[in-house]
């Protein structure tokens, strides 16, 4: 259950506590005593034996001395600290070792420069502190900083750049980001192995914990007995090294029900750790709580409660990472839980929730691997959302709010509350400008490369466009977690909403929020209105399923998935999005609706009681436009939600809306509202063909290439564009409008700054791959350089100045599509303008029809505008609702393929 990162210290604490009586005797006669000596080579001993109390005491005298006879800035002194340190990590003190390590760092970096192998190794030390505790995010610079040292003063293929490389693919793995984990730790492996080297134990057995963490048994089982065996060779049975190995390969065993070869090995592990280590050592816990996993998996509670209970006293006092207390915690609980005693299994579950909000704050990376690295912990939200649907009357709602939320769209809220911030503040310019220098050869290497793909090529050029996308996520995750100000940003995050808070400042009078969890275990709805909010598990019944031909149960995120899209593509969405077959979805739809809707909320929604639908959804359901949901089925004439509910608004979260609610305004009242629309960009060889066919094979500009370069061109676009400008100029209000040649990047960023509504005609393309970082509006190119190729990316989104922005509107495909993260919700084009400062956007859901969607936004645009002219706020909601509304009056476009993939994404 613990991580690896402590098979470091021995080899390290072995190599440097030789390197330190080298030191020793170099230092002039008569400076240091004998016994200073004598003693270190004691010291030396009895750590080879584990005696670490006794060693520890030993250097904590030489310490004393040379620190009187040298002076507490020799180098010596530095090397003693460095020894101490090791010890105490050893023992598990980790509050004692870090002072001896800054210390030591300092001295180093004073006496050999910054850039020398011997700062690196206390750097490395650092960087293992930093991730037994869970702080990763600050583990990570620490180790990409000593492995360009090392590389640079030992060469990339040494030993040392192994164990760095080790120490960092431990700590992706440790975050659960196996992809980014598994070719760093490889590469550690080859080294090790060309050198025939003892640590590759230490490889084996990270490798070995990444493929049981994707569930990967057989590779598992595989790397963690070559662990064992290469550790029993090299360091005999007993060494606390082997007992490392045996614990992981005994969890593996829990894992795969082995459970006699799981408690020998695990028993032995713990033997080898008490007798040389002592009873309350960080190491044992690990093996304490697999045996708890092995026993309770058994039902033998009354073996397994004092186990866990021991692994928890153990962490909690060693300070050890939060989310592995998380984890330990959520576990208690559920034992607790299993056995009746919900009130203990309730305080245990809490533990873990906040424990997993300070791991959270911990996370490396960007905003997508933070989030990849979060989902690890959503089973725990989603646990205390199903104890109280257990609870049933007794549920406590404010705790299923708390739950839910807490787990939702947080890189998002981090990015929405900290959008306009300069990471780069307190960098030194000479580290800024080769930051910005790096970032501009990257992306012009990626501009190149994408302008050169062709179907002929593709198979040379392709994995180089993958590989320069790679660089520069990685480039822009390192300028983040090198970013001090970044890192305190994270750390300032707010608390979660309460229940009377979001139903007094955002669900109001007469209005409905339905918040959604979809688990792995089940689905839930919290159904909140100004009086009361109410908790309801969502099934799939017998007659559903068998209608709707799946398996009957509760509704999972992966039972929805399989109901919305599979390999066939004949899902509900699937049918639902294709213009042929749209209406062929009525009666799925109808079915859905009773699923998605308990009976008690139905008549709300139809005799037009409530004013406003708020919808957070969540997994699969964030594609599916609610509007389109049959209430009712006579024959083949559906009533859809549009036709007889109140206007629809959606949000990533709760919390999230109301944000976006509340964002200040000051902005927005000392501005004169503004408006750029942008409309019929010119494509480079564009196609006159108006048909979205040859659009369903374009994702990203590369798949564009492949086609041969052609865009359709989109000559509604234009008429579209030229209706806006009519209905906001008769209003009074300046208008900007950009078409044709005019359409740029460059164009939009120069005019873009101050407008109260954006409004953009254009091609959207996605990106399924590096989080939708690469999908893009596709604009007229215009110079050659990356800022200005015609396809203003997600990436490039974020950085956009929409500083009162009340509405910005992408009529384009796909703009609310992108790849799913469970928890996070989908990495679409809308979020980045919401990010960028917009407050509400308008985006698509799937390819739209390019006649249909100019004469919604023309109707849709007129009503707002009319309210520009009578001085009043716009209802954006309503608008948007009474032009989808004209669209299905119209006899050609009836189908809801032409109306429902719009969505107004924020408050009303």
């Amino acid at each position: 259950m613990m991580n690896c990162v402590r098979h470091i210290m021995i080899a390290l604490l072995l190599i440097l506590c030789a390197h330190a009586m080298e030191c020793h005797q170099d230092a002039q006669a008569g400076e240091i005593p004998q016994w200073v000596f004598d003693q270190g080579k004691q010291a030396k001993q009895l750590t080879k034996a584990g005696r670490y109390q006794e060693a520890a005491e030993i250097w904590e005298k030489i310490l004393d001395q040379l620190e009187r006879s040298l002076g507490a800035d020799h180098i010596d002194v530095a090397v003693t600290l460095f020894n101490l340190s090791l010890i105490y990590y050893d023992q598990g003190r980790y509050e004692s070792a870090e002072p001896l390590l800054q210390r030591a760092l300092k001295i180093r970096e004073k006496q050999f420069g910054a850039n020398h192998i011997e700062v690196a190794n206390v750097l490395c030390t650092l960087g293992n502190l930093s991730q037994i505790q869970g702080n990763y995010l600050t583990a990570e610079p620490i180790y990409l900083r000593a492995i360009e040292i090392t590389k640079q003063q030992a060469g990339a293929d040494s030993e040392n750049v192994a164990l760095l490389l080790n120490n960092l693919g431990a700590m992706y793995r440790a975050q659960g980001r196996y992809d980014e984990a598994e070719p760093i730790l490889k590469q550690a492996f080859e080294i090790y192995q060309r050198h025939n080297h003892s640590m590759l134990m230490l490889v084996c057995s990270n490798l070995g914990s990444l493929y049981r963490g994707r569930d990967q048994y057989e590779l598992a089982e595989k790397y963690l007995q070559r662990s064992v065996q290469i550790s029993k060779q090299k360091l005999g049975p007993d060494h606390i090294e082997v007992a490392f190995t045996q614990a992981n390969l005994g969890s593996l065993y829990v894992k795969l029900k082995q459970y006699e070869k799981a408690e020998l090995l695990l028993k032995n592990a713990l033997t080898i750790w008490e007798t040389k280590l002592g009873t309350d050592h960080p190491y044992s816990a690990g093996a304490l709580w697999s045996l708890a996993s092995m026993y309770r998996d058994q039902g033998l509670y009354e073996k397994a409660e004092p186990c866990i209970d021991r692994a928890i006293r153990i962490l909690d006092s060693k300070g050890i990472a939060a989310g592995k207390r998380s984890a330990a915690y959520k576990f208690r609980a559920e034992i607790a839980w299993e056995q009746q005693r919900r009130g203990e299994a309730l305080a245990d579950l809490r533990e873990a929730m906040d424990l997993a909000e300070q791991q959270r704050a911990m996370f490396s990376g960007g905003a997508q691997s933070r989030a990849e690295s979060f989902s690890e912990y959503t089973s725990t939200f989603e646990t205390m959302v199903q104890w109280q649907s257990e609870l049933g009357d007794l549920g406590d709602m404010t705790q299923v709010l708390s739950a839910i939320e807490r787990g939702k769209a947080r890189s998002l809220l981090d990015d929405l509350l900290h959008s306009g911030t300069d990471i780069n503040i307190g960098r030194a310019q000479a580290e800024r400008q080769q930051f910005k220098k790096e970032e501009q050869r990257l992306k012009q290497e990626l501009t190149v490369l994408e302008r050169r793909l062709t179907k002929a090529n593709q198979s040379t050029v392709e994995p180089k466009i993958i590989a320069a996308k790679k660089a520069i996520l990685e480039l822009e995750n390192r300028m983040r977690t090198t970013s001090p100000v970044y890192r305190n940003l994270l750390s300032a995050g707010s608390g979660p909403l309460r229940l009377r808070q979001l139903q007094r400042d955002l669900v109001g009078d007469d209005n409905l929020l339905l918040i959604y969890m979809l688990g792995a275990e089940g689905g839930y709805l919290l159904a909140i209105d100004p009086k009361r909010a109410r908790l309801f598990s969502l099934y799939v019944d017998e007659k559903s399923a068998q209608f709707l031909n799946c398996e009957a149960g509760p509704l999972t995120a992966e039972r929805l998935g399989s109901l919305l899209t599979n390999d066939q593509h004949s899902g509900i969405l699937e049918t639902l999005s294709d213009q042929q077959k749209s209406d062929l979805a009525a009666s799925q739809l109808a079915e859905l609706f009773k699923i998605l809707i308990p009976t008690e909320l139905r008549a709300g929604l139809r005799d037009q009681s409530l004013k406003r639908l708020m919808v957070v959804p969540d997994g699969p359901l964030a594609l599916l436009p609610f509007e389109a949901l049959v209430v009712e089925l006579v024959g083949n004439e559906p009533t859809y939600l549009i036709d007889v509910g109140p206007p629809v608004l959606y949000a990533p979260s709760a919390t999230v809306m109301y944000n976006l609610n509340r964002r200040s305004d000051t902005t927005r009242r000392e501005a004169s509202p503004s408006v750029l629309t942008v409309g019929n960009p010119k494509y480079d060889n564009a196609s006159t063909s108006t048909t979205q066919t040859s659009l369903t094979a374009l994702s990203t500009k590369s798949r564009y290439a492949k086609a041969g370069g052609a865009l359709p061109a989109l000559p509604f676009t234009l008429t579209e564009s030229n209706w806006i400008v009519d209905n906001f100029r008769k209003s009074g209000l300046e208008t900007v409008q950009l078409s044709g040649v005019r359409a740029t990047e460059a164009g939009i960023r120069r005019s873009i700054a101050g407008r109260k509504y954006l409004h953009l005609a254009c091609h959207g393309l996605t990106d399924h791959s590096f989080g939708n970082v690469f999908g893009a509006l596709a604009v007229t190119p215009g110079n050659q350089s990356d800022r200005d190729d015609g396809f203003l990316t997600l990436g490039e989104i974020y950085e956009l100045n929409l500083s009162g922005c009340e509405l910005a509107i992408l009529s384009a495909c796909q703009t609310n599509y992108g790849p799913r993260q469970k928890g996070e919700g989908v990495w679409s084009l809308s979020r980045g303008f919401l990010v960028a400062g917009a407050r509400r956007v308008v985006a698509s859901n799937w390819l739209v029809d390019d006649e249909a969607a100019a004469s919604m936004m023309s109707y849709y645009c007129g009503y707002l505008a009319q309210a520009e002219e009578e001085k009043r706020k716009p209802d954006y909601a309503q608008a948007l609702h009474d032009a989808r509304k004209w669209v299905r009056e119209q006899k050609k476009w009836r189908s809801p393929y032409y109306w429902a993939a719009f969505v107004h994404v924020g408050p009303e």
